[in-house]
């Protein structure tokens, strides 16, 4: 299982990119803060762990 920390860049499969910002309450879930061009469109929302990959800072 991948581990996510506070500002880590990460991409939903469904919902775009975004910046990790802590787990939620239980075990699959995280919550994220997503940019505004994504197709959350700058919410933040708590989202299925399993659904993130953490993306290269230099990639961003």
């Amino acid at each position: 299982m991948m581990v996510f920390v506070k500002g880590d860049r990460v991409e939903h499969k469904n919902r775009g990119k975004g910046v990790f910002l802590s787990c939620g309450t239980f075990e699959n879930e995280s919550v994220i803060m997503f940019d505004e061009d994504s197709n959350a469109e700058g919410d933040i929302l708590t989202v299925t762990t399993s659904l993130l990959k953490k993306l290269d800072s230099d990639k961003t």
